[in-house]
């Protein structure tokens, strides 16, 4: 051979491995978040389509009331997006080294709490779009919690007024509590309320504020 190789590892400089892999665990939270709201604009469609095809005309006229029609879709869609959230920090786990490094009942918690809000804005989506054709284009409540709550991009870089009003997203909590339940480590009581944003390189400081 004309050239010797070897193994080394590549670190950035001032960065010790730790710190490196936590990076990688970071968007986990983000991902989630945002795959689970937008299959919630599935179950809108779901339900458009019962419509359009009278299946809910046939549900109505069962012995049933219309609390227990919705209230079973919304329990179904929680189930699915609970589902989904579990492949993808199974997946995350299996391939991206995240660990739940804080309370599992915490993470647990987050998780479905968050799956019950996207079941309930699904479940609402035919109120906005008439068809099914046109659900998905028409309901951009999901895309605005998914931008507004830091999924896509951290909301530091959103402008200071537009920050202040990231408080009222539930994307946002629901992002900070998984991110307290897995890289920062933080226990149950992180999950209960809510904690001040903070930055990757100083996770410990600022989430016990």
């Amino acid at each position: 051979m004309p050239f010797t190789t070897r193994e080394a590892e590549v670190v950035a400089k001032g960065a010790s491995r730790p710190e490196i892999q936590r990076a990688t665990r970071i968007p986990s939270p983000a991902w989630a978040c945002s795959s689970s709201l937008f299959m919630g604009i599935e179950i809108g469609v779901g339900l458009l389509l019962m419509r359009r095809l009278g299946l809910w005309k046939r549900l109505r006229a069962a012995p049933v009331s219309r609390a227990l029609l919705l209230g079973s879709r919304i329990v179904s869609g929680t189930l699915i997006a609970s589902i989904l959230l579990a492949a993808i920090y199974a997946a995350a786990i299996a391939f991206f080294s995240v660990r739940i490094e804080g309370s599992i009942a915490g993470f647990v918690l987050v998780a479905v709490s968050f799956a019950i809000l996207t079941s309930t804005m699904g479940c609402s989506s035919p109120r906005s779009a008439r068809l099914p054709s046109n659900a998905r284009p028409r309901d951009s409540r999901h895309a605005s919690l998914v931008m507004l709550g830091g999924a896509w991009s951290r909301d530091v870089r959103l402008p200071e007024w537009l920050q202040d009003l990231t408080i009222f997203v539930p994307t946002r909590w629901a992002i900070d509590g998984l991110e307290a339940m897995t890289w920062r480590g933080l226990g149950f009581d992180a999950a209960l309320q809510p904690r001040l944003r903070c930055s990757p390189s100083a996770p410990s400081a600022a989430g016990r504020r």
